[in-house]
């Protein structure tokens, strides 16, 4: 029994897939997710759909394209969840942006009307940028806040306030500041359908909130991932394992050990020297094999786990997973059967007098 290890192999022009499927994927999610988050975002629970339908992309492109490359697959599907959240954010972001815009036109039209000047694009984008560093040091952002920077040169009201220009921030600064004016602003997290407004976490529960929202994102697109690049696959045929296992109960919910020891120094009479009775009711040692759905003399993928029945439901740990040559398998199991059919039949009866 040796351990499955993938072969690193891929199919022509599966990478190039994999990037375009994963990076779109995370886009419109991001755009969507956003979109929703407008009226209701469920802590945990929205996240972890992003990363799930990330993950999905990542996964179906790496089963079509016969992927046997795990860290190529995880990376890129952990960069598209991180992508995935920051499309969201920035989104919104850019959403404060045109918002604070509408004011700043105002302001701009005002000051072409007086005859002050005429403000251009860039003049707009900067004052733009100012006012979110404002309001990120919660400063008061007045007209004339705005009029100055618009014209870029000192201005008086008609109450004798004088103000002069600040110098332009660059557009990571500016972004800086709208994060800093959103943590500030902290997030407030009330029960869907709550009549009150809820719980405000703060400017550090907020930071830690975005914090953990961005691993789960990750963890699960790049878990999901995970999942089917760690699977077998058949190098001969070139095709993945059939999903379906097939099930041996082979012993005593205590002989874990020995049939793990079994199955790796694979004797004839392993399993049988393992085997001991056991109740199904109670804890059981089994084996899942799977095996290439094309070819039936390739090697079997064993998951050796500790079983429970309970409420017509199995729980399993898995105890040790990897490959079996089929007919060395195969007679270790006819001895298992023909040892435990031969202990059975020699345990004494009590018959009736």
């Amino acid at each position: 029994m040796k351990p499955y290890r993938s072969s690193g192999e891929t199919d022509d022009g599966a990478l190039l897939a994999l990037l375009v499927t994963v990076l779109v994927t995370a886009l419109v999610v991001g755009v969507v997710a956003n979109f929703i988050g407008q009226w209701i975002r469920l802590l945990i629970v929205f996240p972890a759909a992003m990363g799930g339908l990330v993950g999905a992309a990542a996964l179906q492109v790496a089963l079509f394209k016969k992927m046997r490359t795990p860290l190529l697959v995880i990376g890129v599907a952990a960069f598209g969840g991180l992508l995935c959240w920051f499309t969201d954010f920035g989104i919104e972001y850019w959403r404060t942006r045109g918002d604070i815009r509408s004011g700043v036109a105002w302001v701009a039209a005002e000051v072409e009307a007086q005859g002050l000047g005429v403000p251009d694009e860039a003049a707009i984008e900067r004052t733009i940028d100012v006012v979110l560093q404002y309001g990120a040091k919660e400063w008061e952002v007045t007209d004339l806040v705005i009029a100055v920077h618009l014209l870029d040169e000192p201005l008086s009201d008609a109450t004798g306030a004088f103000l002069e220009p600040s110098p332009d921030p660059d557009a990571w600064e500016a972004f800086v500041a709208y994060v800093q004016s959103q943590a500030a602003m902290g997030t407030t997290i009330s029960d869907v359908g709550r009549a009150d407004e809820g719980n405000n976490i703060g400017a550090i529960g907020t930071y830690l909130l975005w914090i953990l929202e961005l691993l789960i994102v990750i963890a699960v697109a790049g878990g999901l991932a995970w999942e089917q690049v760690r699977q077998p696959f058949c190098e001969r045929c070139k095709g993945w394992f059939d999903r379906k296992e097939r099930i041996v109960a082979v012993a005593h919910g205590s002989q874990a050990a020995e049939v793990v020891g079994a199955m790796e120094a694979g004797r004839t009479d392993g399993l049988a020297r393992a085997w001991k009775p056991f109740d199904a009711d109670g804890p059981f040692i089994a084996v899942g094999i799977r095996a290439c759905p094309k070819c039936s003399s390739g090697p079997r993928y064993v998951d050796i786990v500790r079983m429970k029945i309970k409420g017509g439901k199995a729980k399993r740990k898995s105890l040790r997973k990897g490959l079996v040559e089929a007919g060395k398998l195969e007679a270790q199991l006819e001895a298992l059967t023909a040892h435990a059919a031969e202990a059975l039949a020699s345990e004494p009866t009590i018959q009736n007098p």
